[in-house]
Protein backbone atom coordinates (compact mmCIF):
# COMPACT_ATOMS: atom_id res chain seq x y z
CA UNK A 1 0.00 0.00 0.00
CA UNK A 2 1.15 3.53 -0.80
CA UNK A 3 1.04 5.95 2.13
CA UNK A 4 -1.40 8.17 0.16
CA UNK A 5 -3.96 5.37 0.45
CA UNK A 6 -3.83 5.38 4.27
CA UNK A 7 -6.08 8.40 4.50
CA UNK A 8 -9.17 7.34 6.44
CA UNK A 9 -9.63 6.43 10.08
CA UNK A 10 -12.22 5.11 12.49
CA UNK A 11 -12.01 6.91 15.84
CA UNK A 12 -14.01 5.61 18.78
CA UNK A 13 -16.52 4.02 16.40
CA UNK A 14 -16.84 7.05 14.10
CA UNK A 15 -15.53 6.64 10.52
CA UNK A 16 -13.81 9.55 8.74
CA UNK A 17 -12.83 9.87 5.08
CA UNK A 18 -9.78 12.04 4.34
CA UNK A 19 -11.38 15.47 3.99
CA UNK A 20 -13.63 15.00 6.99
CA UNK A 21 -10.72 13.64 9.00
CA UNK A 22 -8.61 16.71 8.24
CA UNK A 23 -11.46 19.09 9.12
CA UNK A 24 -12.25 17.23 12.34
CA UNK A 25 -8.58 17.12 13.37
CA UNK A 26 -8.10 20.85 12.76
CA UNK A 27 -11.22 21.62 14.79
CA UNK A 28 -9.91 19.49 17.66
CA UNK A 29 -6.50 21.18 17.73
CA UNK A 30 -8.19 24.61 17.70
CA UNK A 31 -10.49 23.78 20.61
CA UNK A 32 -9.01 25.25 23.85
CA UNK A 33 -10.89 22.66 25.92
CA UNK A 34 -9.23 19.64 24.26
CA UNK A 35 -6.42 18.22 26.47
CA UNK A 36 -2.86 18.27 25.20
CA UNK A 37 -2.58 14.51 24.78
CA UNK A 38 -5.50 14.52 22.34
CA UNK A 39 -4.13 17.53 20.44
CA UNK A 40 -0.92 15.56 19.86
CA UNK A 41 -2.97 12.84 18.18
CA UNK A 42 -4.80 15.23 15.88
CA UNK A 43 -1.64 17.22 15.10
CA UNK A 44 -0.05 14.01 13.88
CA UNK A 45 -3.09 13.16 11.75
CA UNK A 46 -2.86 16.60 10.14
CA UNK A 47 0.86 16.08 9.48
CA UNK A 48 0.19 12.63 8.03
CA UNK A 49 -2.34 14.01 5.55
CA UNK A 50 -0.42 17.19 4.61
CA UNK A 51 0.82 15.86 1.24
CA UNK A 52 4.49 15.59 2.20
CA UNK A 53 6.36 12.29 2.04
CA UNK A 54 7.77 12.41 5.57
CA UNK A 55 7.04 13.33 9.17
CA UNK A 56 9.25 14.78 11.87
CA UNK A 57 9.62 12.53 14.92
CA UNK A 58 11.41 12.90 18.25
CA UNK A 59 13.81 10.29 19.57
CA UNK A 60 13.33 9.26 23.17
CA UNK A 61 16.56 10.66 24.55
CA UNK A 62 17.34 7.44 26.39
CA UNK A 63 20.96 7.48 25.19
CA UNK A 64 21.62 11.18 24.95
CA UNK A 65 19.95 14.45 24.06
CA UNK A 66 16.56 13.91 22.34
CA UNK A 67 16.64 14.88 18.68
CA UNK A 68 14.24 15.24 15.80
CA UNK A 69 14.58 13.08 12.69
CA UNK A 70 12.76 12.76 9.37
CA UNK A 71 10.88 9.52 8.78
CA UNK A 72 9.47 8.54 5.42
CA UNK A 73 5.75 7.92 5.53
CA UNK A 74 6.19 4.98 3.19
CA UNK A 75 8.65 3.44 5.68
CA UNK A 76 6.00 3.80 8.38
CA UNK A 77 3.52 1.99 6.15
CA UNK A 78 5.97 -0.89 5.63
CA UNK A 79 6.53 -1.12 9.38
CA UNK A 80 2.78 -1.12 10.03
CA UNK A 81 2.29 -3.88 7.45
CA UNK A 82 4.87 -6.08 9.20
CA UNK A 83 3.17 -5.71 12.57
CA UNK A 84 -0.30 -6.27 11.11
CA UNK A 85 0.87 -9.44 9.36
CA UNK A 86 2.69 -10.75 12.44
CA UNK A 87 -0.34 -10.27 14.72
CA UNK A 88 -3.13 -10.82 12.21
CA UNK A 89 -4.66 -7.37 12.68
CA UNK A 90 -7.64 -6.62 10.45
CA UNK A 91 -10.46 -4.24 9.66
CA UNK A 92 -12.95 -3.83 12.47
CA UNK A 93 -10.53 -4.83 15.24
CA UNK A 94 -10.53 -2.54 18.27
CA UNK A 95 -7.15 -0.92 18.91
CA UNK A 96 -6.35 1.11 22.02
CA UNK A 97 -4.04 4.13 21.85
CA UNK A 98 -2.80 4.87 25.37
CA UNK A 99 0.69 6.15 24.49
CA UNK A 100 1.71 9.71 23.68
CA UNK A 101 1.44 10.57 19.99
CA UNK A 102 4.48 12.82 20.47
CA UNK A 103 6.64 9.71 20.07
CA UNK A 104 6.92 7.04 17.41
CA UNK A 105 5.08 4.30 19.33
CA UNK A 106 1.94 6.43 19.59
CA UNK A 107 2.19 7.66 16.02
CA UNK A 108 2.46 4.11 14.71
CA UNK A 109 -0.74 3.04 16.49
CA UNK A 110 -2.54 5.66 14.40
CA UNK A 111 -0.83 4.56 11.18
CA UNK A 112 -1.64 0.89 11.83
CA UNK A 113 -5.29 1.79 12.34
CA UNK A 114 -5.39 3.79 9.10
CA UNK A 115 -3.72 0.94 7.26
CA UNK A 116 -5.87 -1.92 8.54
CA UNK A 117 -9.19 -0.21 9.21
CA UNK A 118 -9.06 -0.91 12.94
CA UNK A 119 -11.29 1.16 15.23
CA UNK A 120 -8.88 3.31 17.22
CA UNK A 121 -9.99 3.90 20.82
CA UNK A 122 -8.39 6.98 22.39
CA UNK A 123 -7.37 6.61 26.04
CA UNK A 124 -5.43 9.20 28.01
CA UNK A 125 -1.80 8.10 28.53
CA UNK A 126 -1.43 7.32 32.22
CA UNK A 127 0.14 4.85 34.62
CA UNK A 128 -2.99 2.67 34.46
CA UNK A 129 -4.81 3.19 31.14
CA UNK A 130 -7.28 0.39 31.93
CA UNK A 131 -8.57 2.03 35.10
CA UNK A 132 -12.36 2.21 34.85
CA UNK A 133 -12.19 0.34 31.51
CA UNK A 134 -14.13 -2.91 31.19
CA UNK A 135 -14.26 -3.35 27.41
CA UNK A 136 -12.02 -5.63 25.41
CA UNK A 137 -9.50 -4.75 22.71
CA UNK A 138 -7.91 -6.68 19.88
CA UNK A 139 -4.65 -4.73 20.01
CA UNK A 140 -2.84 -2.38 22.37
CA UNK A 141 0.69 -1.11 22.95
CA UNK A 142 2.00 -0.14 26.39
CA UNK A 143 5.22 0.57 28.23
CA UNK A 144 6.32 -1.77 31.06
CA UNK A 145 5.35 0.75 33.75
CA UNK A 146 1.74 0.72 32.57
CA UNK A 147 1.53 -3.08 32.57
CA UNK A 148 3.11 -3.20 36.02
CA UNK A 149 0.58 -0.67 37.38
CA UNK A 150 -2.36 -2.58 35.91
CA UNK A 151 -1.16 -5.81 37.49
CA UNK A 152 -1.10 -4.15 40.93
CA UNK A 153 -4.89 -3.95 40.78
CA UNK A 154 -7.03 -6.87 41.97
CA UNK A 155 -8.63 -7.19 38.52
CA UNK A 156 -5.44 -6.42 36.57
CA UNK A 157 -5.01 -9.90 35.11
CA UNK A 158 -8.67 -10.00 34.05
CA UNK A 159 -8.36 -6.65 32.30
CA UNK A 160 -5.14 -7.49 30.49
CA UNK A 161 -6.63 -10.78 29.32
CA UNK A 162 -9.28 -8.71 27.55
CA UNK A 163 -6.55 -7.43 25.20
CA UNK A 164 -6.10 -10.10 22.52
CA UNK A 165 -2.70 -8.82 21.34
CA UNK A 166 -0.57 -6.73 23.70
CA UNK A 167 2.86 -5.40 22.77
CA UNK A 168 5.15 -3.88 25.40
CA UNK A 169 7.99 -1.58 24.41
CA UNK A 170 9.96 1.54 25.24
CA UNK A 171 12.08 -0.17 27.90
CA UNK A 172 13.16 -3.70 28.85
CA UNK A 173 10.58 -5.84 30.64
CA UNK A 174 11.99 -6.77 34.07
CA UNK A 175 12.17 -10.46 34.96
CA UNK A 176 9.83 -10.02 37.93
CA UNK A 177 7.23 -8.48 35.59
CA UNK A 178 7.72 -11.30 33.08
CA UNK A 179 6.84 -13.79 35.80
CA UNK A 180 3.47 -12.08 36.23
CA UNK A 181 2.85 -11.73 32.50
CA UNK A 182 3.43 -15.44 31.88
CA UNK A 183 0.12 -16.16 33.66
CA UNK A 184 -1.87 -14.19 31.07
CA UNK A 185 -3.94 -16.09 28.50
CA UNK A 186 -3.73 -13.55 25.69
CA UNK A 187 -0.85 -12.93 23.24
CA UNK A 188 1.67 -10.67 24.96
CA UNK A 189 4.99 -9.63 23.44
CA UNK A 190 7.88 -7.40 24.35
CA UNK A 191 9.31 -5.50 21.40
CA UNK A 192 12.68 -4.26 20.23
CA UNK A 193 13.13 -1.18 18.12
CA UNK A 194 13.71 2.56 18.10
CA UNK A 195 12.55 5.70 16.34
CA UNK A 196 15.15 5.14 13.60
CA UNK A 197 13.67 1.71 12.79
CA UNK A 198 10.13 3.17 12.78
CA UNK A 199 9.29 1.43 16.07
CA UNK A 200 9.88 -2.30 16.58
CA UNK A 201 11.61 -4.75 14.24
CA UNK A 202 11.36 -7.82 16.48
CA UNK A 203 9.10 -9.32 19.16
CA UNK A 204 9.57 -11.68 22.09
CA UNK A 205 6.62 -13.84 23.18
CA UNK A 206 6.20 -13.54 26.94
CA UNK A 207 3.45 -16.00 27.83
CA UNK A 208 3.69 -19.28 25.96
CA UNK A 209 6.09 -22.22 25.50
CA UNK A 210 7.86 -19.93 23.01
CA UNK A 211 8.81 -17.59 25.87
CA UNK A 212 12.53 -18.32 25.85
CA UNK A 213 13.88 -14.79 26.29
CA UNK A 214 14.77 -14.30 22.62
CA UNK A 215 13.33 -11.89 20.07
CA UNK A 216 12.01 -12.98 16.66
CA UNK A 217 12.45 -10.71 13.66
CA UNK A 218 9.53 -9.31 11.72
CA UNK A 219 9.38 -10.21 8.00
CA UNK A 220 12.06 -8.67 5.78
CA UNK A 221 14.44 -7.68 8.60
CA UNK A 222 18.04 -8.90 8.74
CA UNK A 223 20.57 -8.47 11.54
CA UNK A 224 24.20 -9.18 12.38
CA UNK A 225 26.77 -7.94 14.87
CA UNK A 226 30.05 -6.09 14.38
CA UNK A 227 33.33 -7.09 16.09
CA UNK A 228 32.24 -5.15 19.20
CA UNK A 229 28.99 -7.19 19.29
CA UNK A 230 26.89 -4.14 18.42
CA UNK A 231 23.67 -4.99 16.60
CA UNK A 232 23.46 -3.98 12.92
CA UNK A 233 20.02 -3.87 11.29
CA UNK A 234 19.20 -4.09 7.60
CA UNK A 235 15.61 -3.25 6.66
CA UNK A 236 15.52 -2.07 3.03
CA UNK A 237 11.85 -1.02 3.05
CA UNK A 238 12.26 0.96 6.28
CA UNK A 239 15.75 2.49 6.13
CA UNK A 240 17.92 3.26 3.11
CA UNK A 241 21.04 2.52 5.12
CA UNK A 242 22.16 -0.13 7.57
CA UNK A 243 21.28 0.97 11.10
CA UNK A 244 24.25 0.74 13.47
CA UNK A 245 22.95 0.52 17.02
CA UNK A 246 24.75 0.80 20.35
CA UNK A 247 22.97 -2.31 21.59
CA UNK A 248 25.10 -5.33 22.39
CA UNK A 249 23.42 -8.47 21.10
CA UNK A 250 23.65 -12.25 21.08
CA UNK A 251 22.29 -13.86 17.88
CA UNK A 252 21.43 -17.56 17.67
CA UNK A 253 21.75 -19.72 14.57
CA UNK A 254 17.99 -19.52 13.89
CA UNK A 255 18.18 -15.70 13.73
CA UNK A 256 16.52 -15.06 17.08
CA UNK A 257 18.43 -12.72 19.36
CA UNK A 258 18.55 -10.96 22.70
CA UNK A 259 19.91 -7.63 23.85
CA UNK A 260 22.64 -7.81 26.48
CA UNK A 261 23.00 -4.09 27.15
CA UNK A 262 24.31 -0.92 25.55
CA UNK A 263 27.85 -0.38 24.36
CA UNK A 264 27.81 3.18 25.71
CA UNK A 265 26.83 1.91 29.18
CA UNK A 266 29.81 -0.44 29.52
CA UNK A 267 31.88 0.19 32.66
CA UNK A 268 35.53 -0.85 32.57
CA UNK A 269 36.60 -1.55 36.14
CA UNK A 270 40.02 -3.00 36.85
CA UNK A 271 40.38 -3.82 33.16
CA UNK A 272 37.17 -5.88 33.10
CA UNK A 273 34.24 -4.83 30.90
CA UNK A 274 30.96 -4.85 32.83
CA UNK A 275 27.55 -4.50 31.20
CA UNK A 276 25.32 -2.77 33.80
CA UNK A 277 22.12 -4.26 32.40
CA UNK A 278 23.38 -7.82 32.94
CA UNK A 279 24.30 -7.09 36.57
CA UNK A 280 20.95 -5.36 37.12
CA UNK A 281 19.10 -8.39 35.80
CA UNK A 282 20.91 -10.65 38.27
CA UNK A 283 19.93 -8.57 41.32
CA UNK A 284 16.55 -7.15 40.31
CA UNK A 285 14.62 -9.55 42.54
CA UNK A 286 16.64 -8.41 45.56
CA UNK A 287 15.57 -4.76 45.38
CA UNK A 288 12.02 -3.42 45.30
CA UNK A 289 13.02 0.17 44.55
CA UNK A 290 14.14 1.49 41.19
CA UNK A 291 17.92 1.16 40.80
CA UNK A 292 20.80 1.25 38.32
CA UNK A 293 24.40 0.14 38.23
CA UNK A 294 26.64 3.14 37.63
CA UNK A 295 30.26 4.04 38.39
CA UNK A 296 32.55 6.48 40.14
CA UNK A 297 36.20 7.30 39.43
CA UNK A 298 38.58 5.12 41.42
CA UNK A 299 42.34 5.53 41.83
CA UNK A 300 43.02 1.80 41.73
CA UNK A 301 40.32 0.44 39.40
CA UNK A 302 39.87 3.45 37.11
CA UNK A 303 36.10 3.14 37.58
CA UNK A 304 34.37 1.34 40.44
CA UNK A 305 30.90 -0.16 40.20
CA UNK A 306 28.25 1.64 42.23
CA UNK A 307 24.68 0.60 43.00
CA UNK A 308 22.38 3.63 42.89
CA UNK A 309 18.96 3.20 44.52
CA UNK A 310 16.04 5.61 44.21
CA UNK A 311 14.68 6.77 47.57
CA UNK A 312 15.87 7.71 51.02
CA UNK A 313 19.00 6.07 52.49
CA UNK A 314 18.59 2.65 54.07
CA UNK A 315 19.71 1.59 57.50
CA UNK A 316 23.17 0.12 57.90
CA UNK A 317 21.63 -3.30 58.62
CA UNK A 318 19.46 -3.29 55.50
CA UNK A 319 22.39 -2.33 53.28
CA UNK A 320 24.53 -5.06 54.83
CA UNK A 321 21.80 -7.66 54.15
CA UNK A 322 21.62 -6.58 50.51
CA UNK A 323 25.39 -6.76 50.09
CA UNK A 324 25.35 -10.30 51.46
CA UNK A 325 22.57 -11.31 49.08
CA UNK A 326 24.40 -9.80 46.09
CA UNK A 327 27.53 -11.83 46.80
CA UNK A 328 25.44 -14.97 46.26
CA UNK A 329 24.32 -14.03 42.72
CA UNK A 330 27.18 -11.90 41.39
CA UNK A 331 30.76 -12.65 40.41
CA UNK A 332 33.24 -10.87 42.69
CA UNK A 333 34.17 -8.39 39.94
CA UNK A 334 30.46 -7.56 39.43
CA UNK A 335 29.82 -6.63 43.05
CA UNK A 336 29.19 -2.89 43.57
CA UNK A 337 31.86 -1.30 45.75
CA UNK A 338 29.41 1.28 47.10
CA UNK A 339 25.66 1.86 47.51
CA UNK A 340 24.36 5.40 47.09
CA UNK A 341 20.85 6.85 47.16
CA UNK A 342 19.08 9.50 45.09
CA UNK A 343 15.69 10.70 46.31
CA UNK A 344 14.26 10.87 42.77
CA UNK A 345 15.86 9.53 39.59
CA UNK A 346 16.14 12.00 36.71
CA UNK A 347 14.27 10.83 33.62
CA UNK A 348 14.37 11.43 29.89
CA UNK A 349 11.50 13.19 28.13
CA UNK A 350 9.53 9.94 27.84
CA UNK A 351 10.03 8.76 31.42
CA UNK A 352 13.03 6.47 30.93
CA UNK A 353 15.69 6.43 33.63
CA UNK A 354 18.42 8.90 32.64
CA UNK A 355 21.66 7.03 33.38
CA UNK A 356 23.96 9.87 32.32
CA UNK A 357 22.27 12.38 34.62
CA UNK A 358 22.38 9.87 37.48
CA UNK A 359 26.14 9.39 36.95
CA UNK A 360 26.65 13.16 36.91
CA UNK A 361 24.71 13.50 40.17
CA UNK A 362 26.69 10.89 42.08
CA UNK A 363 30.00 12.27 40.77
CA UNK A 364 29.36 15.72 42.27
Amino acid sequence: MNYHEANSLTLDGRYFEENDLISFSKAQTADPNIPGWKKSIFNFIIDWLDGSDHIIAKTSGSTGIPKTIRLKKQSMIHSALKTAAFLGLKKGDAAMLCLSADFIAGKMMIVRSMLTGMDLKLVEPSGNPLKNKDEGYDFAAMIPMQVYSILQEDDGIIKLNRIRNLIIGGAPVAEILKQKIITLHNHTYSTYGMTETVTHIAMEKLNSPEADGFLRLLPGIKIKTDPQKRLLITAPDISDEMIITNDLAEIREDGSFRILGRADNIIISGGIKNIPEIIEKKIEQLINERFVISSLPDEKLGEKLVLVIEGHPWTKEKKHALKQSMTEVLHPFENPKQIVFITKFPETSNQKTDRLSIKNLICK
